[in-house]
């Protein structure tokens, strides 16, 4: 059973329809994941009375003190609650700026190809094509629709992975 499987059972036991956010919806989207947004909320939502039932028994049996027992599981049902929550937008926040990364060598190659032949088109194709990662392919992708035309692939580039995007969630951690 994955922790996808996981969040998909959690979510099955939460009827009421929720509200996500739009930084959910993109981290997940940058992720890759098919899971819907309103399903991590659900999960985090049905995991708060798992933690906070175990919280409590556990609690119990170290500290005889019911409002301090209660409190305590109170808040680690909403901590696990927000983490899940959460954690989709920090999953997608770090590989972003671990992909984000590799813009440097990416324009360094684009600036060596205009030094070598003042094209934009064949520099965005020569950059694409000598790096590695999601940057450089997407590079390639937007080079490749655009061959033929006045465009360089440099624009939808920008656009792709510009604040705001489904790539960038416009938050960070």
């Amino acid at each position: 059973m994955t922790l996808v499987d996981v969040v998909r059972a959690l979510a099955r036991a939460c009827p009421k329809d929720v509200e996500t956010s739009g930084e959910l919806d993109r981290a997940l989207g940058f992720l890759g994941s098919d899971l819907a947004a309103e399903t991590v909320v659900r999960a985090g939502y049905v995991a708060f009375l798992p933690t906070a039932v175990a919280l409590i028994a556990v609690g119990l049996l170290a500290v005889p003190s019911w409002p301090l027992v209660v409190a305590a599981a109170l808040a680690g049902g909403a901590g696990v609650t927000h983490a899940v929550h959460r954690t989709p937008v920090v999953l997608a926040t770090l590989e972003r700026t671990r992909t984000l990364g590799s813009v440097t060598g990416l324009v360094g190659r684009v600036v060596l190809r205009m030094r070598i032949e003042p094209t934009v088109e064949r520099a965005a194709t020569f950059a694409a094509r000598t790096g590695d990662g999601a940057l450089a392919e997407s590079l390639g992708d937007h080079a490749r629709r655009t061959a033929g035309t006045p465009e360089t692939g440099l624009d939808g580039f920008a656009t792709e992975w510009g604040s705001g995007s489904r790539r960038c969630p416009e938050r960070s951690v």
